[in-house]
């Protein structure tokens, strides 16, 4: 499923117009970005945790030519499904 997907099947289940579901959809990712931008966390309860991790800050050897690299510190966002989630994933999976 893609973006415009997501919004023509919110759209038919709460009767909004195409319109108006897109900029709500737009604002709640928006929103979703300037809280992780901002190192907050996001916590949806039943779906899960939107959150960000430190990566990098270290010195690595290129393999090949043993040339010294440095790798530097990048923060990089990341999902933790809640387990309600988990379990329905499992569920459809299953059958």
């Amino acid at each position: 499923m893609n973006k415009d997907e997501l919004v023509r099947q919110v759209a038919d289940k709460t009767g909004f117009t195409i319109k108006e579901t897109k900029n709500i959809i737009e604002m709640t990712f928006d929103s979703i970005s300037q809280a992780l931008s901002d190192g907050e966390k996001v916590k949806i309860t039943g779906f899960g945790t939107f959150n960000t991790k430190k990566r990098g800050g270290f010195k690595s050897k290129n393999p090949i030519t043993g040339d010294t690299l440095d790798i530097p510190l990048y923060v990089k966002p990341v999902f933790e499904p809640s387990k309600k989630l988990k379990e329905k994933v499992n569920k459809i999976n299953e059958t």
